[in-house]
């Protein structure tokens, strides 16, 4: 299922790699569930019960066994996890073609401690890293259009979170 991936294949080509099966576009479909990353971080604190609402009627919807949650603070590339944050080690995508959600403010609410802002590039990370294992990145923010990192809204679905967002 899915369209070719005409920049894998690309690349593949270029790199003199020999093609034994076509790269696939990821199918879009929640038979292998979703992965939720949960930004925990100080500047997601006002969201917090939005949060947990939104998780448990994802859970409803795909199915509590389907739905994996992983919590970080600002990103997953300073680790993850769904224990204690002592717990919590480096982020790895779910399985090959997994849905990925983020709810998290993308680095954009300024924190009141003295905690470094998450870039873009730490975003732009974990999409390459979801991208080799065919998953697709998905941000739901509390901001709006006009105030997401240009480089994450070029490459990826965000979606803003406010009192005009409804589900279909």
């Amino acid at each position: 299922h899915g369209a070719i991936d005409v920049v894998t294949l690309a690349t593949q080509l270029a790199s003199g790699e020999l093609i034994t099966e076509l790269p696939k576009e990821p199918w879009p479909t929640l038979a292998r569930g979703v992965q939720i990353l949960l930004d925990l971080s100080e500047a997601m604190l006002p969201y917090r019960q939005d949060q947990i609402r939104l998780i448990k009627q994802i859970k409803e919807t795909v199915g509590h066994d389907n739905v994996t949650v992983l919590n970080f603070s600002g990103s997953p590339i300073h680790g993850a996890g769904n224990g204690p944050r002592s717990t919590w080690g480096t982020y790895r995508p779910p399985p090959h073609g997994t849905p990925v959600l983020a709810l998290t403010d993308l680095g954009i609410g300024r924190p009141t401690g003295r905690r470094i802002p998450v870039a873009a590039r730490d975003w732009l990370w974990v999409g390459d890293v979801l991208h080799k294992a065919a998953c697709q990145l998905t941000f739901l923010t509390p901001y709006p259009p006009h105030r997401h990192p240009p480089a994450l809204r070029k490459r990826f679905p965000i979606i803003p979170w406010d009192r005009t967002t409804t589900s279909m």
